[in-house]
């Protein structure tokens, strides 16, 4: 769906998080050292971004477009 290429013997979870600001909080993760995959990006009726966690577990965190405010 994002473009991203599954590798054989590596984590295959994704984590969903709602947020009401994905611009915000893709920020805050990324000033916090989350490792950044895509930055926030308008995809259907959502915005989204899409990091990895230190388990490199993929988390997209997503906001309902028109809900999202950019800082």
């Amino acid at each position: 769906m994002h473009g991203v290429e599954a590798a054989p013997g590596s984590p295959a979870v994704v984590l969903v998080v709602w947020t009401a600001d994905v611009d915000h909080a893709y920020g805050e993760l990324v000033a916090a050292g989350v490792h950044a995959v895509q930055p926030p990006h308008d995809r259907g009726n959502n915005r989204n971004g899409l990091l990895r966690d230190p388990d490199g577990n993929l988390v997209e965190i997503v906001a309902k477009a028109g809900q999202w405010r950019q800082w």
